[in-house]
């Protein structure tokens, strides 16, 4: 059976109530789990992912990049901060399919070499 999950994502609060005084990270989780979001997606720091699960909020990561030598260091920086999905902007906006179809397979090799690591659909914008 699927299941759906309501994910915010942490860009959608910065500067948020004002750029003047946005809330803090804590203020936004507490928003983000009070208004019924399942977890939380951006790039999650390993502070973030704390806060996140101690809220009880599923942690889905966040990576952008078209270079394969940064792939490790990105997915596990997710991984350590509690992220087992991971949500990937791959290549850039003019990025060849013959290419983005060679970064994706770099990707997905990387991942499953990480483990417990499931990667969003890598999309070249």
């Amino acid at each position: 059976m699927a299941v759906l999950r309501h994910i915010a994502n942490l860009w959608s609060l910065r500067q948020y109530p004002t750029a003047e005084q946005p809330w803090s990270v804590e203020e936004q989780l507490d928003a983000i789990k009070a208004a019924g979001f399942d977890g939380v997606t951006g790039r999650i720091t390993p502070e973030i992912g704390v806060a996140a699960r101690q809220r009880g909020l599923t942690i889905v990561g966040y990576i952008s990049s078209s270079n394969p030598g940064e792939f490790r260091s990105l997915l596990e920086i997710q991984k350590s901060a509690g992220a087992r999905h991971i949500n990937v902007q791959l290549g850039d906006h003019d990025t060849l399919t013959d290419e983005a179809l060679l970064l994706t397979i770099q990707l997905f090799k990387t991942a499953e070499e990480i483990r417990d690591l499931d990667g969003g659909v890598p999309l070249a914008h």
